[in-house]
């Protein structure tokens, strides 16, 4: 099969779809693969890299559409890429077509084009895998830049998040026990922050107990426990994901108003509208804002700060997928490989067959925080910083 890696052309997106060693698998297979002249120079891949490792080099992003039944990218294609596809291509990405304008879901429908959204790729077990792979690196870089947004200099609270001998360390409070709270959590106290993590899952607090670095204190979110630590946060990371597609909203104006001057707040789950009523999308080059006095960081796309490592762990993931795609074309791919089922064709659309919407895949409790009885708050929320 023909299979296109075009230049992410979306903002300040350094990644590529696969890396090198990945396309040297696909060759190796017999597959033909062309890479967009430039493709990889966000993430240090040279175009001699990709030619080594067997692909075509090609000048003009129009070409590698042109080229290619199968697209492998990153994000969404835009508008104007979207163009470029013709009847029947097969594209592969973090597409969010849940989500997306309705414009753009209804050209890929007239299109006709073939679609695999790596979000909705889903493993028996409810882990998603490529999701997992981009969360275990932005909680990481969301801990990165929220720190040094603490700094002074950057508008926050003047706060060092390891403390020093005569000055106690800052806290870090991370609401969401998944992938990227717990990555996040992990790299928070390895700066020795005093760590806590909130979920109204008793299974992934469980996990995060005993798994976890002993120094992170795991709460289950109560209404009232949820707001005594979001008003002790110096770093507050919301890491929250219903499986619906869209962020719960877990945070009100009113209680981010209620947060320490000069906090920092990172909203992970703003690539699905954002878990408070305060965060809208950012850019990396512009990544802050502020709001209520708090310092907003709200990122699509943080993998991108670094690029290399997230490409060569997105390759890792979706490249099984991708050879299936190839070896198999799309309906063929799905029905041998189950946890593709909810990721192709009409259900990348969050919608079976016949253009019904498919029940989302939640978890409870998230939307319904006034209603969780109150709990009294453990001294550790007692804190002068």
């Amino acid at each position: 099969m023909d299979i296109g890696i075009p230049t992410e052309v979306r903002p300040e997106e350094y990644r590529v779809a696969l890396s090198p060693p990945g396309v040297r698998t696909l060759v190796e297979q017999g597959h033909r693969v062309y890479v967009e002249a430039g493709a990889g120079a966000g993430a240090h891949f040279r175009d001699g890299d990709f030619e080594a490792a067997g692909a075509t080099v090609v000048f003009g992003h129009e070409e590698v559409f042109a080229r290619a039944d199968l697209v492998v990218k990153v994000l969404a294609p835009t508008v104007d890429e979207f163009d470029l596809l013709r009847k029947g291509q097969m594209v592969a990405g973090f597409l969010h077509l849940a989500t997306a304008p309705p414009a753009l879901r209804t050209k890929v429908r007239e299109l006709e084009v073939r679609t695999l959204a790596y979000e909705r790729i889903r493993l028996p077990g409810g882990v998603h895998p490529v999701m997992a792979a981009m969360s275990e690196i932005a909680g990481p870089v969301a801990v990165q830049m929220g720190a040094a947004r603490l700094g002074s200099h950057g508008g926050g609270r003047g706060i060092l998040l390891g403390g020093a001998s005569t000055v106690p360390p800052g806290k870090v409070v991370v609401i969401g026990a998944g992938v990227a709270g717990w990555a996040a959590a992990q790299v928070a106290v390895g700066l020795g922050a005093d760590v806590t993590i909130l979920d109204l899952d008793p299974g992934r607090l469980r996990d995060a107990h005993f798994l976890l670095d002993r120094g992170v204190k795991t709460v289950y979110a109560h209404g009232f426990a949820l707001e005594r630590a979001v008003e002790a946060a110096n770093l507050l990371l919301l890491a929250v994901s219903d499986g619906s597609g869209r962020a719960p909203r877990i945070l009100d104006r009113a209680l981010v108003r209620r947060m320490k001057p000069g906090a920092v707040l990172v909203d992970l789950s703003i690539t699905e509208g954002g878990a408070s009523e305060t965060s809208r999308p950012t850019r990396l080059s512009e990544p802050d804002y502020v709001d209520e006095g708090v310092v907003h960081v709200c990122v699509p796309n943080l993998p991108s700060a670094v690029a290399r490592s997230a490409t060569r762990a997105l390759t890792h993931v979706a490249l099984p997928y991708v050879r299936l795609l190839a070896d198999l074309g799309l309906e063929d791919a799905a029905r041998s490989c189950p946890e593709l089922a909810p990721a192709a064709g009409a259900a990348a659309f969050g919608e079976d067959g016949e253009g019904r919407a498919l029940p989302p895949e939640r978890r409870p409790g998230w939307w319904n925080r006034a209603a969780e009885p109150p709990v009294p708050p453990p001294d550790w929320w007692d804190d002068p910083t």
